[in-house]
Protein backbone atom coordinates (compact mmCIF):
# COMPACT_ATOMS: atom_id res chain seq x y z
CA UNK A 1 0.00 0.00 0.00
CA UNK A 2 2.32 2.04 0.74
CA UNK A 3 4.17 1.91 -2.82
CA UNK A 4 0.33 2.66 -4.32
CA UNK A 5 0.60 6.18 -3.95
CA UNK A 6 3.82 7.19 -5.08
CA UNK A 7 3.37 5.40 -8.56
CA UNK A 8 -0.40 6.62 -8.60
CA UNK A 9 1.35 9.84 -8.42
CA UNK A 10 3.86 9.35 -11.07
CA UNK A 11 1.37 7.83 -13.32
CA UNK A 12 -1.15 10.55 -13.14
CA UNK A 13 1.56 13.32 -13.56
CA UNK A 14 3.17 10.95 -17.06
CA UNK A 15 0.06 11.41 -18.29
CA UNK A 16 -0.97 14.85 -18.08
CA UNK A 17 2.34 15.64 -19.38
CA UNK A 18 1.66 14.16 -22.64
CA UNK A 19 -1.37 16.40 -23.01
CA UNK A 20 0.10 19.07 -21.62
CA UNK A 21 1.57 20.59 -25.40
CA UNK A 22 -0.98 22.73 -27.32
CA UNK A 23 1.38 23.80 -30.00
CA UNK A 24 0.26 20.05 -31.38
CA UNK A 25 -3.31 20.75 -30.84
CA UNK A 26 -2.87 24.29 -32.76
CA UNK A 27 -1.67 26.57 -35.26
CA UNK A 28 -1.05 29.98 -34.66
CA UNK A 29 -2.95 32.03 -36.93
CA UNK A 30 -0.73 32.74 -39.58
CA UNK A 31 0.14 29.21 -40.24
CA UNK A 32 -3.51 28.75 -40.46
CA UNK A 33 -4.32 31.37 -42.87
CA UNK A 34 -0.95 30.32 -44.83
CA UNK A 35 -2.77 26.45 -45.09
CA UNK A 36 -6.30 27.58 -45.96
CA UNK A 37 -4.74 30.02 -48.51
CA UNK A 38 -2.93 27.85 -50.48
CA UNK A 39 -5.91 24.70 -50.34
CA UNK A 40 -7.94 27.81 -52.20
CA UNK A 41 -4.78 28.94 -54.48
CA UNK A 42 -5.00 25.02 -55.65
CA UNK A 43 -8.41 24.23 -56.03
CA UNK A 44 -8.30 28.07 -57.66
CA UNK A 45 -5.29 26.44 -60.40
CA UNK A 46 -7.01 23.37 -60.96
CA UNK A 47 -10.44 24.98 -61.50
CA UNK A 48 -9.20 27.72 -63.51
CA UNK A 49 -11.14 30.44 -61.21
CA UNK A 50 -9.46 32.76 -59.37
CA UNK A 51 -11.17 33.84 -56.12
CA UNK A 52 -10.49 36.58 -53.16
CA UNK A 53 -10.61 35.34 -49.71
CA UNK A 54 -12.49 37.51 -47.13
CA UNK A 55 -11.88 35.62 -43.97
CA UNK A 56 -8.92 35.78 -41.93
CA UNK A 57 -7.83 33.97 -38.56
CA UNK A 58 -6.15 36.51 -36.10
CA UNK A 59 -5.78 33.87 -33.14
CA UNK A 60 -4.77 30.10 -32.59
CA UNK A 61 -6.68 26.93 -34.26
CA UNK A 62 -7.63 24.14 -33.86
CA UNK A 63 -5.31 21.59 -36.20
CA UNK A 64 -8.51 19.32 -36.75
CA UNK A 65 -10.71 22.64 -37.87
CA UNK A 66 -7.96 23.89 -40.41
CA UNK A 67 -7.80 19.99 -41.83
CA UNK A 68 -11.42 20.01 -42.04
CA UNK A 69 -11.42 22.95 -44.12
CA UNK A 70 -8.60 22.12 -46.22
CA UNK A 71 -9.94 18.40 -46.64
CA UNK A 72 -13.83 20.02 -47.78
CA UNK A 73 -12.46 22.27 -50.32
CA UNK A 74 -9.96 19.57 -51.52
CA UNK A 75 -13.75 17.76 -52.18
CA UNK A 76 -15.16 20.15 -54.12
CA UNK A 77 -16.25 19.74 -57.56
CA UNK A 78 -14.96 22.30 -59.86
CA UNK A 79 -18.51 23.15 -61.15
CA UNK A 80 -19.38 23.92 -57.07
CA UNK A 81 -15.96 26.06 -56.97
CA UNK A 82 -16.93 28.43 -59.67
CA UNK A 83 -19.49 30.49 -57.91
CA UNK A 84 -19.26 33.77 -56.13
CA UNK A 85 -18.44 32.48 -52.43
CA UNK A 86 -17.74 28.77 -52.89
CA UNK A 87 -16.05 28.41 -49.03
CA UNK A 88 -17.49 25.21 -47.32
CA UNK A 89 -19.58 25.90 -43.95
CA UNK A 90 -16.61 23.38 -42.25
CA UNK A 91 -14.00 26.84 -43.30
CA UNK A 92 -16.63 29.78 -42.39
CA UNK A 93 -17.32 27.69 -38.78
CA UNK A 94 -13.51 27.78 -37.38
CA UNK A 95 -13.16 29.52 -34.27
CA UNK A 96 -10.16 30.90 -33.19
CA UNK A 97 -8.44 31.63 -29.64
CA UNK A 98 -6.79 34.97 -28.68
CA UNK A 99 -4.67 33.50 -26.27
Amino acid sequence: MKLFFPLFLCFSLLLFSCIDSKDEIYYDGAEANSKIFSAYALKDASCGSNHRITTILFGRVKVTDVNRCISAVNLMDCVAWNVEDPSPLSCKSINYIFK
